[in-house]
């Protein structure tokens, strides 16, 4: 899968609170979440896990390419079923599958990372994030906006509680179309902090989107 925007979102928004962190990226694809995460938490640890060989590879070129080499590990694994010698993350994140249709994509690959029937679904992202987070860790994601409720549902159920929603519209006419989650391992009783982000205005990106993003401009 390429470079997206859902992807560089994520990477720029995640937050654990925490400088010196222990990361874990599911399905880090080219491995740029796992770079951005890097980067923003310079005493930190990433994990970047892949499932697709091929694509694990480019992660580990681009990881190797990177100043940040010393600090990420790519592993190739599936995360649903996979005995990863890791525990007590301070923050997970993940761009997942979300396709549902019946339909694959002619490409195994891209069926992988975009389906949910023949790659990682919500139940078992979230039922292993609990898994291998520490007490209060972060679990955090970008979705579609009409799948929120689902996965909220499926996350409320294994333990986790939503403290940070942030809504993507493309433009400020349109409904959102992505939605970025934060949610907290354990019973939190805090209220829900529920903000929304434009990214284009006038034909250039919004201020705010900018703001953002801005660490990651050449």
């Amino acid at each position: 899968m390429k470079v997206g925007t859902d992807g560089v979102l994520l990477g720029a928004w995640a937050d654990c609170g925490l400088e010196t962190a222990k990361i874990l990226d599911v399905g880090t694809g080219s491995g740029l979440i796992a770079l951005m995460l890097a980067q923003r938490f310079a005493k930190s640890q990433v994990v970047a896990l892949e499932i697709d060989e091929q694509a694990t590879q480019q992660a580990q070129e681009n990881v190797d390419a990177s100043p940040f080499k010393d600090r990420v590990t790519i592993l190739q694994g599936d995360f649903a079923s996979a005995a990863l010698e890791i525990d007590d993350m301070d923050m997970i994140v993940s761009n997942p599958p979300y396709y549902d249709e019946d339909v694959l994509p002619p490409n195994d690959s891209r069926a992988i990372a975009r389906n949910t029937q023949s790659g990682l679904n919500f139940r078992n992202l979230i039922t292993k994030s609990y898994e291998l987070l520490r007490e209060a860790g972060n679990l955090c994601v970008i979705i579609p906006k009409v799948a929120q409720t689902r996965f909220h549902t499926i996350a409320n159920e294994a333990g986790f509680s939503l403290v940070h929603q942030l809504d993507i519209q493309t433009v400020e006419r349109k409904d959102p179309k992505r939605v970025l989650l934060k949610f907290i391992k354990g019973r939190t009783g805090v209220s829900v902090l529920r903000e929304t982000l434009v990214l284009m205005e006038n034909g250039h990106r919004s201020p705010a989107y900018s703001a953002l993003c801005q660490d990651f401009y050449l």
